[in-house]
């Protein structure tokens, strides 16, 4: 049996804003312009629920990216969402799971952003030795003792994969680890521990990653001194849809 993926990408270009949350357009949209881009906010989500695949669009085969534009007003809440570009099946369950979404107040509200979302057919969990690839996936709430919260703003984990993929995936390690981060008020990383370990080599080289990421202060006070938090890391071996 196939299971669906449902896949988020936050796009920092633009589109044309419409005012209304419509299923579909009754003049064709128009594609943005690279130069556009400062006019869309680059925020993400903290709070992203997705509609179940439309059952339908599924049956048909039907796959494929739904661009929209989202409006979000002053308490983060979404009023409206505009669907720009995409197999228009997967229209209504873009907006229906976008409007859902929650944000974090803006700063200058009402804002709008951009995002991609992908309906297709998800790989599954496999053996590592059989395994065709791997995944690395991280993240959660990130909030310290001292009351400072923070997101996720880079994640260099380039290397990270290359080393799961061709040195551990095969011989079986998968799983969660577990780090916990100490960053400042400015999101740099101070120090980096395993609180649970997959592999002591796979171990040192996600710390090794995880003292180059950046986060961001999204709540609490910028002079407080560092915070610690828990990051977990999910390491997994996967098997391409047909196999």
């Amino acid at each position: 049996m196939k299971l669906i993926t449902l896949l988020v990408m936050y796009l920092m270009s633009p589109l044309a804003a419409h005012g209304q949350v419509a299923a579909q357009t009754s003049t064709p949209a128009q594609m943005p312009r690279p130069g556009d881009a400062s006019r869309y906010a680059r925020v993400n989500p903290i709070f992203s629920p997705m509609v179940p695949y439309p059952e339908e669009a599924f049956k048909k085969g039907i796959k494929g990216t739904v661009l929209v534009t989202i409006d979000v007003d002053s308490k983060g809440l979404v009023t409206s969402v505009v669907p720009v570009s995409g197999p228009p099946e997967l229209f209504q369950a873009a907006i229906d799971s976008a409007k859902q979404w929650k944000f974090n107040p803006p700063e200058n509200p009402p804002i709008q952003v951009r995002y991609e979302i992908s309906y297709g057919y998800e790989e599954h969990e496999c053996p590592g030795p059989i395994s065709t690839r791997g995944e690395i996936m991280g993240g959660g709430r990130l909030e310290t003792a001292n009351g400072l919260g923070f997101t996720l703003e880079d994640q260099d984990v380039d290397y990270l994969l290359w080393y799961f993929n061709t040195k551990v995936r095969k011989t079986g390690v998968a799983g969660e680890m577990i780090l916990s981060i100490t960053a400042d008020a400015d999101g740099r990383v101070k120090k980096v521990r395993v609180v649970k370990s997959l592999s002591p080599k796979l171990d040192k080289v996600t710390v090794k990653s995880a003292r180059k990421w950046k986060f961001k202060l999204i709540k609490g006070n910028a002079n407080s001194g560092p915070g610690e938090f828990e990051f977990p890391v999910t390491f997994r071996a996967v098997c391409d849809p047909d196999w």
